[in-house]
């Protein structure tokens, strides 16, 4: 009976410290995106957009805070804790109310841990005080909001109410994280004594002495490796602990015995162990990952094989590009797409485009989705035309991820022995989409390498597209408006009265089941301009309204189409658009009658 508790009491250490061990993730890099050249041909202005606030929410907020009812303080603190991240004015003029509902005695604890995020949102530093306070009587979310803050603003008053906890018998576990937290942020280099106490104690919970490790690391740069080795060399405790802690004390040491340690950590048989070192020689010289980075490639957790291609990207040369390339097929979604993007960069250096494109290639060639949907977005990225045959292959695939980044690349490439392929391919989807079943992705697929037929003007599918004029929402909105526009880029400065007729009606369609889709519109309207639709002038400005075009107050997509079309076919000057107030709506509290006016 006693196996089974100690059993227990391990492997939730294990979890603990795996949890504990993982990094956040990857800044996001970024990405390249497919899109449709209807959209940005012809390229004509859009209204700007500013970002606007009404003047009277900080008002009428501080308004609820004055409210005796909890609720409304609390859900008032918390707006201005997220208005404050998103620039709405005037909250500072709330900060003495938020101090006081912080430390009263009788402030309800939702309404107090609201104001002590709204302070910590506000960056009221004059507030420090208050939070020390708070958190000093007021322990749980209030504690670990106000000590956060107070250690990235290096409150030094608060400092030995951590230092004395770390020791203070009774101090619960979450408050001596908040503490070791506290320490390590402080940058005040006294508390390592302490904090190396924790981490080389066997007895004390797992992630306390990882937090000591990582604290005491922050605080300091060198001489710690020989506390390093000897929890390596511990052989009370948990092993994994030990090693973890070990590559957490290194985290800021530059020192070559220090790079020694953690280059053993590197090839540690516990991912958690090896990523933790790896990351850390990565941000001190990528050079040292380097004999150890295509094994880490290899390795079964992403963190580790991530900072393999850190290594690999940073210090690129053309052998080094074929590992890399294969995690363009790596089964963690955001690694895959760090790859593409370090290749999208890399690419620009001349010396390396041989060997990435091999790998590219290879990966395209693939069966796995993954990397063909990578490999085709770096394709159609830089219009790498060796690889159209392969494009059109993959638009018979069942997963729509590669098969619609497949056909975005086929219009990039612009290969015209495509062409008929292409025309067979979209008028075979056409079919299906009618008959079924319907395929995931279809509509973007459609859309794309109808595009494509028609930036190399191959005009024979223009009885095809005419298929997607009708209002049948089966056809898609993407694809109808790529439609529409191709037969706009098929009749350019030529009249074409059947086809303006129609076009209008689609334009102007009033219906609301089902309401005409809005790409539709905005295809239509570009068409028309495109077409000499002379004699629908008057219809279109009457749908838009004169006095928006006239004043610049034109905002929609198709009413913008609109306006560009009316200036094409009669030689109009319309004044320059005018900015569009972008606020945020929604909040639980707001004043009536009062425009979205003030620009943070």
């Amino acid at each position: 009976m006693k196996v089974f508790p100690a059993m227990f009491r391990r492997l939730f250490c294990l979890v603990v410290v795996c949890l504990a061990a993982r990094w956040p993730a990857a800044p996001a890099h970024a990405q390249i995106q497919t899109d449709y050249l209807m959209f940005s041909d012809p390229d004509f202005p859009r209204a700007p957009m500013e970002t606007s606030f009404s003047t009277r929410l900080a008002e009428v907020w501080s308004q609820a805070l004055d409210r005796p009812e909890a609720d409304l303080q609390r859900m008032a603190a918390e707006s201005m804790a997220r208005g404050a991240k998103m620039g709405v004015p005037g909250l500072n003029q709330a900060v003495a109310r938020l101090r006081t509902l912080l430390v009263a005695d009788d402030t309800h604890p939702a309404a107090r841990a609201g104001a002590a995020k709204a302070l910590v949102a506000l960056d009221s530093r004059d507030s420090a005080e208050s939070l020390a306070t708070a958190a000093a009587n007021y322990p749980g979310d209030v504690r670990r909001i106000c000590e956060r803050a107070l250690g990235e603003w290096k409150f030094e008053p608060i400092r030995q109410t951590w230092q004395e906890r770390l020791t203070a018998a009774g101090a619960r576990h979450r408050d001596r994280v908040l503490a070791i937290r506290g320490l390590g942020l402080s940058g005040d280099p006294a508390s390592v004594p302490q904090l190396l106490d924790i981490a080389h104690g066997v007895l004390q919970p797992a992630e306390l002495r990882l937090e000591a490790a990582l604290a005491a690391g922050r605080l300091k740069t060198d001489g710690l490796v020989a506390d390093a080795q000897k929890l390596i060399d511990q052989k009370q405790g948990v092993s994994l602990v030990n090693r973890l802690a070990a590559a957490r004390l290194l985290a800021s040491h530059k020192q070559s015995d220090a790079h020694a340690l953690l280059l053993k950590l590197a090839v540690d048989p516990e991912p958690a162990v090896a990523a933790d070192a790896l990351e850390r020689l990565n941000d001190i010289d990528c050079n040292l990952v380097l004999p150890l980075a295509e094994q880490a490639m290899q390795n079964a957790d992403h963190l580790v094989r991530r900072q393999g291609m850190r290594a690999y990207t940073t210090l690129p040369t053309p052998e080094r590009m074929g590992p890399v390339s294969r995690l363009l097929d790596d089964l963690v979604p955001g690694l895959r797409q760090e790859v593409t993007a370090k290749f999208d960069k890399l690419l620009e250096q001349p010396e390396l485009v041989p060997a990435i494109w091999k790998g590219i290639l290879e990966v395209l060639g693939q069966d796995s989705w993954r990397g063909q949907e990578q490999a085709a977005l770096l394709v159609g990225q830089h219009r790498h035309q060796p690889a159209a045959q392969r494009l059109f292959e993959l638009q018979s695939i069942p997963r729509p991820e590669a098969r619609v980044a497949a056909a975005w690349a086929l219009r990039r490439v612009a290969v015209p022995e495509t062409l008929p392929k292409i025309f067979k391919r979209v008028d075979q989807l056409t079919k299906q989409r009618v008959s079924g079943p319907m395929l995931d992705g279809i509509d973007e697929q459609v859309a794309h390498l109808i595009e494509a037929l028609a930036v190399m003007e191959f005009w024979q599918a223009e009885a095809l597209w005419r298929l997607y004029i009708p209002k049948q929402p089966v056809m898609g909105h993407y694809s109808r408006g790529a439609a529409i526009w191709a037969l706009g880029k098929r009749f350019d400065d030529t009249p074409q009265p059947e086809l303006a007729q129609q076009l209008v009606e689609r334009l102007t369609d009033t219906a609301p089941v089902p309401a005409e889709m809005e790409h539709v519109r905005y295809s239509s309207a570009v068409a028309l301009g495109r077409i000499k639709a002379d004699t629908h002038v008057k219809r279109m400005i009457d749908w838009v309204g004169e006095p928006n075009l006239k004043s610049g107050n034109v905002v929609t997509p198709h009413a913008l189409a609109v306006r560009w079309a009316v200036m094409q076919l009669t030689g109009a000057e319309y004044p320059e658009l005018q900015p569009f107030p972008v606020g945020k709506g929604g909040w639980f509290l707001e004043p009536s009658q009062d425009p979205y006016a003030a620009k943070p």
